[in-house]
């Protein structure tokens, strides 16, 4: 039987970029708050990254499941592809699940963005996972 995560034992991080080390490690460069600062937009009010990583960490949990991504900008737009699709994961009871995204380039409007997880188990019952961040203009002084 599956045990979903805890939702306080979810662990949203944003950064720059990360690389999969091909040894179980990851590493992560120039990490953001709940809040990515942007210097500049254009005209239209829309930040411009080199990259963003996103990378989520459920630290408990235990069992088979389906797992769903949907990453939402201010508008309520979708992210990535319509067509994406569910992917099998297994949450070990001693080791982390983890899921990584990342946009290359990234651009998008400044405000609040919301990133959903969602596992389903081999019942059917799904569990989301739902993780706000945001894209503000950085004031300079």
């Amino acid at each position: 039987m599956s045990q979903f995560p805890n939702k306080d034992n979810v662990v949203l991080i944003l950064c720059d970029d990360f690389r999969n080390e091909g040894d179980g490690k990851i590493s992560i460069f120039g990490v953001f708050s709940d809040s990515i600062y942007v210097v500049s937009t254009n005209e239209s009010g829309i930040a411009a990254l080199p990259s963003l990583g996103i990378y989520v960490i459920f630290r408990d949990g235990l069992g088979e499941f389906k797992a769903t991504i949907d990453v939402r900008d201010p508008d309520g737009k979708s992210l990535l592809p319509p067509n994406a699709e569910s992917q099998s994961v297994t949450k070990k009871s001693d080791e982390w699940m983890n899921f990584a995204i990342k946009f290359q380039p990234f651009s998008g409007p400044l405000g609040e963005y919301k990133l959903t997880l969602s596992l389903t188990d081999k019942d059917g019952v799904t569990q989301e996972y739902a993780q706000p961040f945001h894209v503000r203009q950085k004031k300079l002084h």
